[in-house]
């Protein structure tokens, strides 16, 4: 994978509660359609290049595949998010229940806007090495390989 948890978090501006093991399966997810919308050659390059000294092409993979995740894992997570702005997140409880402390779950359209936002940030993104010939994210199938939801 270009991306990892923590950029994930960064770019979701999610909390540090929002564990590794709760992003990794959407990130291979989101690795699995980002090689197939930039090729094999391209998305490898990408992945050889990822470091401190990435050139501005892995960079921009990297945002795009942190974007496909977020947009992919959303719904599953255990986030209490509240649409402020940009979708910032407010906290997180232990159960994953509503906590006393007022914060909400997204509504299934706020959710559905946020996945849809972040497949656009992903798209926009990678746009410069997607194969032409490839589906855009709106016509992409809802299904990964495997059978999951994506």
């Amino acid at each position: 994978m270009i991306a990892d948890a923590a950029h994930v978090r960064a770019l979701g501006n999610f909390p540090d509660a929002l564990e590794d093991a709760q992003i990794d399966p959407h990130l291979r997810a989101a690795r699995r359609r980002l090689r197939r919308w930039v090729g094999s050659a391209v998305y490898d390059e990408a992945e050889a290049d990822a470091g401190p000294m990435a050139k501005p092409q892995t960079e921009a993979l990297k945002d795009a595949e942190a974007y496909l995740a977020i947009s992919i894992g959303v719904r599953s997570w255990n986030v209490v998010i509240e649409n402020v702005g940009n979708a910032g997140v407010s906290g997180l409880t232990e159960s994953g229940k509503i906590g006393d402390d007022g914060f909400r779950y997204l509504s299934q359209g706020a959710v559905e806007k946020m996945q849809e936002d972040f497949m656009l940030k992903a798209e926009a993104s990678a746009l410069d090495w997607i194969i032409e010939d490839y589906p855009t994210p709106e016509s992409s199938p809802a299904y990964d390989d495997e059978g999951e939801a994506i």
